[in-house]
């Protein structure tokens, strides 16, 4: 069984379990980055408007929606794309399965994990402009978990540390070379473009302030005893973390407001999910918006005008706005909607995702990537 598929069904029992999707993807996000072994109805447009509450203990209650759309002259309304076109990523020879885990922000790099269909031979591969590399990250079973505009990228393997026990690392990939980060059981979840880094060191939240800096151990704000996962960077330095902290530029500890939790952040942009439905936080107005198409909220990834890639309630992928979506189809017509996304351009237009190909009775999924170029 692949990792894709232990992510998937871990997250249905827990949405089983909790009745709340986006405590459910926390968990399992929580435990993919322990063990590192390997990432309202349309017609209806409801927006919520909430003044951002970053103090400690803010109650958590939900968000109060009503109707609303953008004006005429937003820039998202204008620009929208009308039709998104999939495609496989290219795989080399000798594979038959790859699992697209990054992008950067311009969509001309990519990066993730080939499988040969055997669970044999996996190995991280890198596509640059559409050409591939296969590189080599130290330690077992490594994978990259984000790219910046330049072309580096960060991730995480296992090793074993002096005591023979399986730890993590976190490294720094460019041009073709790799750097190990500094930090005792360290892994990467974001860069920047000013190759500012964000993670975890020793399970506790963490800040490499370049590729040779040590890691910056982050305070949590009063209330919060646990946090799931630092999930992103923006370029003003400010920092996601799962599900409701977002770290200031200067490393000041806050809060989301109350009713919302953040999955993805991007030029001032969060989103994430509200009232269990998809939605996006605007950081400059404290502003809540429902999104439109059904999103669920569970798995979500934003770009840097506020368009948001994510899974809708019937399963399918789809591109929203809080008053208009767009269906992210499969490139083939009896590939399964199943899976997830993995990274969204700045300007909404490339996406990058997997679907899950059922193989024989207790194989597991073997992942087909995708990449949706929208216009």
């Amino acid at each position: 069984m692949t990792r894709l598929n232990l992510i998937m069904n871990s997250l249905a029992e827990e949405a089983k379990q909790y009745g709340d999707t986006e405590r459910a993807l926390a968990s399992a996000r929580r435990r993919r980055s322990l063990r590192r072994v390997a990432v309202s109805a349309s017609a209806t447009v409801a927006v919520a408007s909430v003044v951002l509450g970053l103090s400690a203990g803010l109650p958590d209650t939900e968000v109060t929606a009503t109707a609303s759309k953008p004006p005429p002259s937003s820039p998202v309304a204008e620009q929208f794309p009308g039709a998104c076109v999939a495609a496989r990523l290219p795989l080399p020879a000798g594979y038959r399965y790859g699992a697209v885990s990054a992008g950067d922000p311009t969509g001309r790099f990519m990066a993730g994990q080939l499988d040969p269909g055997d669970d044999s031979r996996r190995r991280p591969v890198f596509w640059a402009d559409g050409r591939i590399q296969l590189p080599s990250p130290p330690g077992l079973d490594p994978g990259f978990t984000d790219i910046n505009s330049r072309g580096a990228a960060v991730g995480t393997s296992t090793v074993r540390d002096t005591k023979g026990q399986l730890v993590t690392t976190a490294w720094y990939f460019h041009n073709g070379k790799f750097t190990t980060l500094k930090g005792e059981r360290a892994a990467a979840s974001a860069i920047n473009e000013q190759g500012v880094i964000v993670g975890t060191v020793n399970m506790a939240p963490a800040r490499w302030r370049d590729v040779g800096a040590e890691p910056e151990i982050l305070s949590l704000p009063p209330g919060v005893a646990d946090l799931l996962e630092v999930h992103g960077i923006d370029e003003d330095g400010s920092m996601l973390g799962i599900p409701r902290v977002l770290w200031h530029p200067d490393g000041t500890p806050g809060r989301l407001p109350a009713g919302f939790a953040g999955l993805d952040i991007r030029h001032r942009w969060v989103s994430g999910s509200a009232s269990r439905s998809g939605a996006r936080l605007d950081l400059r107005t404290g502003r809540v918006e429902i999104l439109d198409g059904q999103l669920q909220g569970v798995s979500s990834l934003i770009s840097a005008n506020g368009w948001v890639a994510g899974q809708a309630k019937d399963g399918t992928f789809r591109l929203a706005t809080p008053s208009r979506h767009l269906d992210l189809a499969p490139p083939d017509r009896d590939m399964p909607a199943h899976g997830r996304l993995a990274f969204i351009s700045d300007d909404g237009r490339t996406i990058g995702g997997v679907f899950g190909e059922e193989e024989k009775a207790g194989d597991g999924y073997r992942a087909i990537s995708v990449v949706w170029r929208c216009s």
